[in-house]
Formats: structure tokens, sequence, C-alpha cells
């Protein structure tokens, strides 16, 4: 991490990396919506239940902090059969993307094996299920589907019409990657390791405009072994006003 900042956006403090200027740490004002997760103290419903998130496990797997982690961390463990895992959606549909209002996606996490795995992250519909034909209608979000060797896509999606920049990264097991993307009311803007991957414009027609997102994670093992995914931290900030 570089220099913490701090600036006004729209009449709001926002805090940020100096390095990376998009990379909101924290934003107050009237009109902030965000969702902070660093696995720390984490809020639990109940054993492998998050209760600020809406969680959804496939047979024995789980979610737990990881003990002794440097700054707090997730560990998600699938259970071990195809598609056995976890999904969690932040509870509330709250970010919405049909105005200019300026907003920020992160989160820095890995994998413990890069072709036989399923990694969905970013936002969408509240849904219980992510991969195959159950992806909800609309999103922003990193696909990583599994036999396809750690390569990831960055995709905005519509009505259930997706458009997709493939191959914004390939994932290398057992080996932290940030995620990010930032949307400025004209484009949005992916980043990988703190490099620009792709640009999307708001003009593109599976732009998701119609619909309000939460932060969403969904991570299944892609055959019949158990798989991890370590999440250090999940920020999803939008200041709600021009």
């Amino acid at each position: 991490m570089g220099v913490f900042a701090q600036k006004t956006v729209n009449d709001h403090l926002v805090y940020y990396d100096a390095a990376y200027p998009w990379r909101w740490l924290d934003a107050f004002g009237p009109d902030v919506v965000k969702f902070l997760e660093n696995g720390v103290a984490t809020p639990y419903a109940a054993a492998n239940s998050l209760g600020h998130m809406t969680t959804t496990l496939v047979n024995a797997s789980t979610i737990a902090n990881v003990a002794g982690a440097t700054g707090g961390a997730l560990l998600i463990t699938t259970a071990a059969a195809e598609h056995d895992g976890l999904n969690l959606n932040a509870v509330g549909e709250s970010f919405y993307f049909a105005s200019a209002w300026p907003c920020y996606f992160g989160t820095k996490l890995q994998i413990s094996n890069v072709t036989e795995s399923d990694l969905w992250v970013g936002m969408g519909m509240t849904d219980s299920v992510w991969h195959g034909a159950s992806i909800p209608n609309s999103g922003i979000y990193f696909e990583k589907v599994d036999a396809a060797v750690g390569i990831t896509d960055f995709v905005v999606r519509k009505g259930g019409v997706a458009s997709a920049v493939a191959g914004v990264h390939t994932f290398v097991a057992a080996t932290d990657v940030t995620l990010e993307w930032y949307f400025d009311g004209v484009n949005v803007y992916a980043y990988v390791n703190g490099t620009l991957a792709t640009t999307v414009a708001v003009s593109n027609t599976s732009f998701p405009n119609v619909e309000y997102l939460t932060p969403t994670l969904e991570f299944k093992t892609g055959s019949g072994n158990a798989r991890t995914c370590q999440v250090d931290w999940i920020r999803a900030i939008q200041i709600q006003t021009v």
C-alpha cells in the first residue's frame, strides 16, 4: 500500500491509497453507501454464516476467520464434490449505476488451485447460485471458471446478456491478487494488481444500469477435491450524489 491520502468527491470525504488513486479505503458523508470486510471480528450469525452477508453453503463447505493472518482474512474451504463451495451476497441491494455516482469495488484474495475451481467476485443482483446458467441478470464482476487454467475475465451484464473482456488475469496458485474496478459515471475501469486491465463504457449495451446490485463472491470447486479461497479484504464504496 502506498501513502494514505484523502480527498473530497462530490462534497464527501474519501480516504484512498495515494499510489493507486482509484483504490478507495473508506468514505464519509450523508450519501455514502459502503460495504467493508477485512476479516477482523467478522460478525457471524452462526457457524459458517456471516451476519452481514447472505451465506449459502453447498454440502460441508466452510468459512472462518484465519487465525493470525496479518490484517485479518477469511478462509473459504469447499467440500469435495464438484460445485461444492460457498456464495456470499452482502445483505441488501444498495449500489446503483443508472446515475453518474462514483463507485469503487475491490478485493484481495488467493485461491489454492488455478484450474479446477470457479470464482465470481464483484457486484450483482442477490442470488445464491452464480455458476452456469444461474448467473443473475445484472452485474459487474471478475469471473474465473474451472478448466480455464486460471484465466479470468471481466464482465458487465444486463438483462441476462453479458459483455466480457477475456483474459484480464491469470491466477497463480496460493498467490495474492488484487482485483478492482472504479466507476466514474462514464466508464468502468478494471484493475489487476494495480495495473489498468480494461475499460468498459456505460454505452456498452450490457452495462447494468437498471438494477440495484450488491457485493458478491462465489467460490466453488470444479472437481471432486476440496479447494480454498483466502480473502484478505473486500470493499465497495459509492457516493450517491453528483
